[in-house]
């Protein structure tokens, strides 16, 4: 940009080949959007998988999620949960952790 207002013409390519000779990175700035609640009084569990997702048997963890899409009306969050079915259709024999990040 400060070139250009300098009137020096250069196109994309020669300003990277610059920047990566000067050991210049450009700052990208991403939009961030809070979609946690953290403030809350509900308990809050302790997190006994800690990113340990190396299990040595089937249907000892099982882990959950939540997501969101923005549509013309609002927010729409998608909660993909069928621990019920999945409770029924695996019988799991021992105990099972499951772990999810929603309340």
């Amino acid at each position: 940009m400060e070139l250009r207002s300098e009137r020096h013409r250069m196109d994309l390519c020669k300003v990277l080949r610059f920047m990566r000779d000067l050991g210049l990175k450009a700052k990208i700035r991403g939009r961030f959007k809070v979609t946690t609640e953290s403030r809350h009084s509900i308990p809050v569990a302790a997190n006994t998988i800690d990113r340990n997702f190396d299990v040595n048997k089937p249907n000892r963890v099982w882990t959950a999620d939540i997501g969101y899409a923005q549509t013309l009306e609002g927010r729409l969050y998608l909660a993909v949960d069928a621990l019920a079915m999945d409770y029924w259709r695996r019988t799991p024999q021992t105990e099972l952790l499951h772990h999810s990040d929603f309340i």
